[in-house]
Formats: structure tokens, sequence, C-alpha cells
């Protein structure tokens, strides 16, 4: 089998991150790809959009020999030991750094984006997607008293140990030196956004439509900005992208009441979130 077969065979049996894909544009250099798995993303991004620079982060083992043999260069490491680093020739240079699915595996992934940070360069761009806590499937399931890891969809995968709706995965971004620069809410393949504006002031789950005889529902009510606030309870992914912020961060590990110390020192959290919904 040929170099190109290998390559294109690779991308067809991995997950290309499609939403994340679109983002990137045409002959971008420098990127990065946290939790990169065998590098399917960066090889799409290199041979349909002729990106070049191409590097990754990954923690398993098993992967070190395709990756250090497609890409520029690879680091096997768990960044949430305390001196792991990429390198000093790193910092500030990447334009891209993407964490597709990464922070709700991360112990303690307020310390790990502020230690990535210093990497990314004035202008670069950080993508970060995580599950959606907000979702409704998992309302529902706690409503019902249960909160099921290795559920069927992914979103309850038993490796997940941090879990984050819209405010507070921009909480995390923001207290580990990012602004944002956008917000796009990701969903299943069986949703229809139509659904999100079906009822005026209250949302039930699941919807009437598909609510079989005699089962459980929730309805929720009061909505504050009606179309978008109920596409967050829709959506079973969050992606935000962005930017370095002009607060200064060093990278600490988290203990307790740590995070609240933090929250006092970004007084202009809140005016972040204000701009995500105007």
């Amino acid at each position: 089998m040929s170099t190109k077969e290998e390559i294109d065979d690779l991308i067809k049996s991995n997950i290309c991150r499609p939403q994340v894909y679109g983002i990137i544009p045409e002959n971008a250099e420098k990127i990065l790809d946290f939790g990169c798995n065998q590098g399917a993303l960066l090889l799409k991004l290199k041979r349909d959009k002729h990106c070049k620079q191409l590097y990754g982060v990954e923690i398993r083992e098993e992967y070190r020999q395709v990756l250090q043999k497609y890409l520029d260069h690879a680091w096997i490491m768990n960044m949430e030991e305390e001196h792991t680093e990429l390198g000093k020739e790193f910092e500030g240079f990447f334009n891209y750094i993407i964490m597709h699915d990464v922070v709700e595996h991360l112990y303690d992934p307020w310390y790990v984006l502020a230690k990535l940070r210093k990497y990314l360069s004035e202008s670069g761009r950080l993508i970060l997607v995580a599950p959606n806590m907000q979702y409704w499937k998992i309302f529902y399931e706690l409503s019902q008293g249960w909160f099921l890891y290795g559920a069927e969809g992914g979103i309850m995968n038993e490796e997940h140990i941090r879990w984050f709706t819209h405010n507070s995965l921009t909480e995390l971004a923001a207290l580990s030196g990012f602004e944002i620069e956008k917000m796009q809410l990701l969903f299943p393949d069986t949703v229809e956004l139509k659904m999100s504006t079906e009822q005026n002031k209250c949302l039930q789950f699941p919807l009437a439509k598909n609510l079989k005889p005699g089962q459980m529902y929730i309805t929720l009510h009061n909505f504050n900005d009606q179309k978008n606030d109920q596409q967050l309870f829709f959506a079973n992914k969050i992606m935000l992208v962005c930017s370095p912020s002009e607060m200064p961060v060093d990278p600490e590990r988290i203990k307790d009441k740590s995070l609240n110390v933090r929250r006092k020192k970004l007084r202009d959290f809140y005016k972040n979130i204000k701009l995500l919904k105007s």
C-alpha cells in the first residue's frame, strides 16, 4: 500500500471532526491537535486544504509510530504532569490549537489550558469542543435517578470526569487566559432545529411527538431568550473559538476553593457571557 493509500485509509477509518475542519482555512499553517488520536483530522487538513506544519499531542503510546510517520512532530505525553512541556521553541508558535473532546477527560483542565496558552501565537485561535451537560437527555435521565456511565451515544463515556455547560466551558477558557470569539452549538444528526421553537414559553422532554403512552416527561418554563435558550437543551456539544486574553495567567493546579479565588480575579467574565448572547 502506498503512503497516499495509507493516509486515505486512515482518514476514512477515523472521525475527522467536520465542524472543526470547517473552521480551519485553506493553506493554514502551524496547527496543533491536542488529543489527536491517529492524526486523521490533521491529515485531512493537509490532503484537502493543503495545510502545513502539523503537530499532535497524544497520551496513548500505541499511536506513536503512525504520528511520527505522518506529522511534522508529535508528543506522546500527559500534559497534566507537572514537568511536561512542548519546548521553548514552540512558545507563541501555533496559529491553531484544537482540543476536541479532550477537557472532559482531564482532572485539571484549568491547569492544562493555562499551560497551552503560551504556545498560541498572539493572533492564534484555540478551538475547544466538549459535551454539553445541559443536553436534554442528561436532564431527563437525572430526573429518573440515573447518571449511567457507558450509556449509548458517547456523551456518558466512562472516561469523562469533568462536565460543562456553555457557561462553565466559557468560564474554563476565561480562567485559563482566553477570550471567547465565538460559541457554536453542535447538535445530534437526529435533531431538527425547528423543534426548539415549536412551543411558546415552555419546553417538554421528550417532545410530545416522541412521547410513548405512560412515559414520564419533564417541562421547562420561563426562558429569558426563548429560541436561543431552548436550543441549549438540544445541543449535545459546545464549540468555542477563543483567542489569548490580556489577563496574565500562571498555570496552577486546582485545590480547595482555588477556583473561587480565580473568579474574583476575573471581573469581566460575565461581560464575555453577555457578548456570547448578543
